[in-house]
Parts: structure tokens; sequence; C-alpha cells
């Protein structure tokens, strides 16, 4: 009697957990059919992780796109704002390298597939190196009066940045305006880093950014007109050459001692690069002063045609069609 007790308890046992069993199956066949399972793709703006200082980092790109899969519900409430994804800087080094990005979802979701799975991260060092100051004396001082000697507070000052860059600049031009000075004066110059072409070059720090300089005048200025002198280099495009060049003003009135002006026939601009162009250039480029001569305006607004060598090639043929025809 036991036993049989025993077995019916064991057979009612087995049939309940087969119940069970079967409707967690059916409850997970209906919910699959109401909340499948589904995937979207999401675009997510990229961050840093462990980014090292005291680097320029430049990153081949700003964002990745995720592909996901969660039930459908997830999908409801949730935007590209709820995904994180970072690029791993653990373990670089200075140089061009590919470094992994790591996706980040929210609660509920699995990550299939990124695209791109790394990004191509180039780490430059920063760097301070001391540069010489070069000052350059614009305007004309009062009646009669010119530039005599010009001393800065120091001859070079710290320069901090991206490696490259900070090797690329040759010097630290500072601008001192003698415009309507009648006595010696000291006035704080602000500093200009400039490449060997004369063009300036941005993203550094500059410490000090201004020095003080100490100005003496003397008696006995000479004034001179003479014609500017445009810098042109460089080639145009394939299939252009260079046109008309035109300036304004063409000319400029110098400043300085007898001494200084005598020797000066012309005044050159700063470098103008017709490289790889194929249309006009028109841009204000500053006058390179001689020790000595001051401008009152140290810009001039030059102009370069660049032409295309087949329609001269087309005017030539037609005017030589032309020629042929007045000769018959």
């Amino acid at each position: 009697m036991i036993t049989y007790i025993r077995h019916k308890i064991q057979h009612n046992l087995i049939a309940k957990v087969s119940c069970f069993i079967i409707s967690i199956f059916i409850w997970l066949f209906v919910m699959n059919d109401i909340n499948p399972q589904t995937e979207g793709t999401y675009t997510v703006p990229l961050t840093r992780w462990h980014a090292p200082d005291n680097f320029k980092i430049t990153q081949a790109d700003e964002s990745v796109r995720i592909k996901v899969r969660a039930t459908r519900s997830y999908f409801i409430d949730t935007s590209a704002d709820d995904f994180r994804a970072y690029v791993n800087f653990d373990g670089a080094v200075a140089g061009e390298q590919q470094l992994p990005i790591v996706p980040v979802p929210p609660q509920g979701f699995q990550v299939i597939s990124t695209s791109p799975e790394s990004t191509k991260v180039t780490l430059e060092p920063y760097v301070t190196r001391d540069i010489k100051i070069d000052l350059i004396a614009s305007g004309a001082a009062g009646r009669g009066l010119s530039l005599d000697e010009m001393y800065p507070e120091t001859y070079s000052v710290a320069v901090t940045g991206p490696q490259s860059v900070v090797e690329s600049v040759s010097q630290l031009i500072g601008h001192v305006e003698l415009s309507g000075q009648t006595n010696d004066f000291t006035i704080g110059v602000p500093l200009l880093p400039v490449d060997e072409s004369g063009r300036s070059v941005p993203g550094l720090t500059i410490a000090p950014e201004k020095v003080m300089v100490d100005v003496f005048l003397k008696q006995g200025i000479e004034k001179k007109t003479v014609p500017i002198q445009p810098n042109i280099n460089g080639e145009p495009a394939n299939g252009f050459k260079l046109g008309t060049v035109s300036m304004n003003p063409a000319r400029v009135e110098i400043s300085g001692s007898r001494e200084n002006i005598d020797g000066v026939n012309s005044i050159s601009t700063e470098e103008i690069s017709v490289a790889g162009e194929n249309s006009t250039v028109k841009k204000d480029v500053q006058l390179i002063l001689p020790d000595g001569i001051t401008v009152e305006n140290p810009s001039v607004t030059i102009e370069i045609k660049i032409t295309s060598t087949s329609i001269s090639r087309f005017m030539d043929h037609v005017g030589n069609q032309n020629g042929n025809e007045g000769a018959a």
C-alpha cells in the first residue's frame, strides 16, 4: 500500500513538472511571437579612454556604427544617446597606430558588430623650444624723426606645442608701431610665430605672449617712394599659367635715415604661393622691410590672374587665322 502511494505521488509530481515545463515553452513561444528578437543600428560618438596627456591626438574616426540585437520592447524607449563607445588608449605609444573601439550598450542589448572595429590614431608629443624674436617697425614717427634702435626685454621666448608645429617656426615677429611718436618710448609688443615663408603658425602657446620693447628715435628722417615687387612662388595646376599681376598700392613711401634708404630701390612682399592654383589668387600680404626702413602701412593687396593654357592657345589660333585672312 505504501509503495503504491509512493508511486502515485511520484507520478503526480512528474506530471506536474511536465506541465510546468510545457507551460514555460508555451509562454516563451507566445512572448517570442508578441515581443520577438530584432536588430538595430545606432551611430554613436567616440570618446577617449585613458588618453595620455602632453600629446596632440589626431583621430581618424569621430563616431562608430553599432549593430545590436534585443527584444523589440527594448528598442521602444532606446536612442543612440543611451549607447557609449570609446577608443581604448591603454598601451598607446607616440606615432601612428590602430586602437580598438569598445562599444558599451545599455542593459538588454547584445552587440553584433561595430563599424569600424578600430580607428587610426596619431600621438604627437608636445615640446617646448626657445625661439628668437624679430622686431619690425611700422608707421612713421613724428616729423623729422626716424627709428634709431629697439631693445626687447628678452631676445627669445619659449614656444610650446606639437613637435612638428614647433619645428616649423623660424622666428617670432613683433610689430612696433611708430606712428605719431615724438620721443623715446617703451611698449608691450605681441609676438606672432611664423615659418620661413613668413606665414603665421597657429596652435602654439607662447610664454610670454608679449614682450616690453624700449624704442629710441633719432633726428634726420628721409622719405622715398619705390615700387613694390611681388614675391610669387610655385607653379599653377596643370593646364594653367600665370596671368597679369596687380597690386594696391603698386608703390610705397619708405622712411629712414639717408644711409638706409639710398640703397633701397624696391620693396619685396612676403612669399605668395600659387602652387596648384587654377583660379585667381587675391590676398593681403606683408612687405618685407630692410633694417632701418619703415612704411606707413606694411600691407599690400595683390591679385594674381591664373589663366587656362587651352584658352590661350585657342585665342592665339584665332589671332593667327584672322591674320592670315587679312594677308589674303
